[in-house]
């Protein structure tokens, strides 16, 4: 079974460099179709398991775009624009009285969230958060996950997780990084799991660019980068499909290991 998801791991890290590498060979070409093809491959990646959307797509984006607040602002409306998609999917599945616990916790810190992103450095807070996330994943990846009863800890860990999640999504565009770990904690199943994150993130994402529009920190948007909703969507649509095959065990170990991925791109992020 190790050597099995070894080698599950092992492909999926070299599908990743050979659309890194396609990337970098289209911006020769045209930057355009380039960015376009980053954000299907982000897309497809992150949908599988319903986040860490923002880290895949930068560790392209930023290979190819000179212009970080662009590369910014299409991360934002193609992730917007994914989440709604599986939240759409997902909608008969989601019971809004388990999400609104971790919803009240995120509302609340974000304003934190957006001071903090405002007042302290970057390398201050993304070594941190990138290395508890790096660190977690590992740990839950070779190690079988505690046993933790579902209905001991009641709403107020559930508004804690959300709480953590108000501050990180500000800070380095990942609010579902303590809700998704939480919701495994929990010992939920994979489709439990990503109708409580997905639908919080998407809501998080809207209500963190309210609150930057009206402190004045986000730039108009480029209407042509409407355009990058079509591959966030197509890639959403297939990600999806590869999520209805995963098993729960799968879809964990994925989770997982896109949850290193992220807290080591945060983390270089830090170090840079």
């Amino acid at each position: 079974m190790l050597s099995s998801n070894l080698m599950k791991y092992a492909l999926l890290v070299a599908l990743a460099a050979i659309a890194f590498v396609v990337t970098l060979k289209l911006s020769q070409f045209s930057d355009f179709f380039a960015m376009l093809f980053a954000v299907f491959v982000a897309a497809t990646v992150s949908s599988t398991v319903g986040y860490a959307f923002s880290a895949v797509a930068a560790g392209i984006l930023l290979q190819i775009m000179n212009d970080q607040i662009a590369a910014v602002e299409i991360m934002l409306i193609s992730s917007i624009a994914l989440q709604i998609y599986c939240v759409a999917l997902l909608w008969r599945h989601i019971v809004l009285r388990r999400v609104a616990w971790f919803l009240l916790g995120g509302i609340i810190t974000i304003p934190v969230g957006v001071y903090a992103l405002l007042a302290l450095t970057t390398r201050s807070y993304a070594v941190a958060i990138g290395l508890v996330l790096a660190i977690y994943g590992v740990f839950t990846l070779v190690r079988p996950r505690p046993s933790m009863p579902s209905g001991g800890f009641g709403g107020f860990a559930d508004v804690i997780a959300g709480s953590i999640g108000g501050i990180t999504g500000p800070l380095v565009a990942f609010p579902g990084a303590a809700v998704a770990i939480w919701c495994d904690a929990r010992g939920w199943d994979k489709l439990t799991q990503r109708c409580v994150y997905q639908p919080y993130i998407l809501v998080m994402q809207i209500a963190t660019l309210a609150v930057l529009g009206m402190l004045g920190e986000t730039n108009r948007i480029d209407i042509d980068h409407i355009l990058f909703v079509i591959p966030a969507v197509l890639g959403a649509h297939i990600g999806l499909r590869f999520f209805a095959r995963m098993t729960d065990a799968e879809f964990r170990a994925l989770a997982n290991v896109l949850l290193i991925f992220s807290g080591l791109w945060i983390l270089a992020r830090g170090l840079y």
